[in-house]
């Protein structure tokens, strides 16, 4: 008894430490707004759970800022009930048109803050994520000092193509023999426990797994490819989670997952080699000790000797013409896809980079990331992989922590440079 009183003494003691850490980040957020010429004001409200308020209000101008406020030392959680009542004050309390109203992540890390403007259409077309994550590397979308979303460069969006592409990819994946694929799936991978599908685009992997009976975790940066994708766990009655985030930046716990697929060539697509790897070692991250991970990627030996400028395909209800040009030194293709809707004749334009590995690369960079290659195959019937296999598939295994800091360094030596 004597003991349980101490631990709800301490646990009283934690909780009022971090409400009074977060009272100091909503006051020192007023006294930035008020810097940066806006009228602000903090939002006192014993239960904030029952009330759609914000912590933090804020008007300049015409526009109104609504702001959920977190302090944290490396990374802040934001879960969808204090997502949803950004949106619920604004457009129950606030009469001004969307564009004026903006619903505001506000993390507090250290001396450093970091801001997250949240999309309307998300919340109205019912998409919000379980859970935002901001973590203390992150850039943020929203500029305090001009009040708007900040301008990214394109190249900083890797996810755009996809997400554009919507229902064109949805029907160009269609062509894949996707059972063929679930079924190579199903015979590989460990299901003992959850599995994350790390880019899961539409889903159309997860619902077949579903059905098998495994417990499916989808992820991806596309809320377009996500939002077919629960249209299509309603329609089949799969039902199973997803979640939209960045490949090197995921809002799970550690050591949760028993393993991680990555289907498609779903890797290669990011900026740098060094966020290649980064991803990587978030996978690492959330595996459970000796879980599994399996990348599918094409084999860059294949695609070399087949490449060609450009090609042609019609999809019954568009074409598409994609117009390629190699690297060879940074051993990148770009690749231009021009998507023709037969009905209206207006081309959608979207254009990508992709990084080709080696079998080798991706041992290096697999091992460097923690994750030790056990199997590799050269297609979907889990034959042996060689040069003239069409794709390069790796099944690797999460490996124990060296001593000391050896993997670290290791890492640090490899993209240092």
């Amino acid at each position: 008894m004597i003991a349980a009183f101490a631990v709800g003494r301490i646990a009283t003691a934690d909780l009022r430490k971090w409400r009074r850490r977060g009272f100091y980040s909503e006051g020192a957020l007023v006294k930035l707004l008020e810097k940066n010429n806006y009228h602000a004001v903090r939002v006192p409200v014993s239960n904030p759970s029952l009330h759609p308020l914000p912590d933090v209000i804020a008007r300049r101008n015409e526009h109104v800022y609504a702001f959920e406020v977190k302090n944290a030392g490396y990374y802040a959680y934001f879960p969808e009930q204090q997502l949803n009542k950004l949106f619920r004050f604004l457009n129950e309390l606030i009469p001004l048109p969307n564009q004026q109203k903006h619903p505001i992540l506000a993390a507090h890390l250290g001396k450093r803050w970091i801001f997250k403007e949240l999309k309307w259409e998300d919340w109205q077309q019912g998409i919000l994520a379980a859970q935002e994550r901001i973590v203390k590397r992150d850039k943020g979308n929203f500029d305090l000092e001009i009040g708007k979303k900040k301008t990214k460069p394109r190249e900083e969006l890797p996810g755009l193509v996809f997400d554009r592409m919507g229902e064109y990819w949805d029907i160009l994946t269609g062509t894949h023999p996707t059972e063929t694929e679930a079924e190579f799936i199903d015979k590989i991978v460990d299901n003992n426990g959850m599995v994350l599908d790390l880019c899961c685009g539409t889903g159309r992997h997860d619902v077949l797994l579903v059905k098998k009976g495994w417990q499916v975790v989808g992820a991806d940066l596309s809320k377009n490819l996500l939002r077919i994708a629960k249209n299509k766990m309603q329609k089949e009655e799969a039902d199973f989670p997803i979640v939209q985030c960045e490949m090197q930046n995921l809002p799970f716990r550690s050591e949760v997952f028993a393993s991680v697929i990555n289907m498609f060539t779903s890797f290669g697509y990011l900026p740098s080699e060094k966020e290649d790897l980064n991803s990587l070692t978030e996978i690492t991250r959330t595996l459970k000790s000796d879980g599994g991970f399996l990348l599918d990627l094409v084999n860059r030996d294949h695609f070399l000797r087949v490449f060609k400028d450009s090609d042609t395909a019609d999809f019954g209800l568009f074409t598409m013409e994609e117009k390629r040009s190699l690297d060879k030194d940074k051993m990148k293709v770009t690749s231009l896809w021009l998507v023709t809707p037969k009905d209206s004749g207006e081309k959608l334009a979207l254009m990508h980079e992709l990084r080709l590995y080696t079998s080798e690369d991706l041992r290096q960079i697999l091992s460097s990331a923690g994750l030790a290659p056990k199997a590799m195959y050269g297609n979907y019937k889990a034959e042996d992989y060689n040069a003239e296999s069409s794709r390069l598939i790796i099944l690797a295994q999460k490996q124990k922590p060296l001593k000391g800091n050896e993997n670290v360094i290791k890492t640090i030596s490899l993209y240092s440079k």
